[in-house]
């Protein structure tokens, strides 16, 4: 609980930050746009339930 009243702290007291200044922000930004779900391999499960439905996969 501490560090959370710490981090409410620091984040109300900033005004701006510079994305564009950290080094990782693309790299970072882009692999958050990865949706794991488009890779239906891994949900056999609902591929399946989804086939019974008459979804084309």
């Amino acid at each position: 609980a501490e560090m959370r009243e710490y981090a409410e702290e620091i984040s109300s007291k900033v005004k701006y930050y510079e994305l564009a200044a950290d080094k990782n922000f693309q790299k970072e930004y882009i692999a958050s746009l990865y949706f794991p779900h488009s890779d239906l391999s891994k949900y056999p499960e609902t591929v399946e339930l989804l086939r019974r439905f008459g979804q084309k996969i």
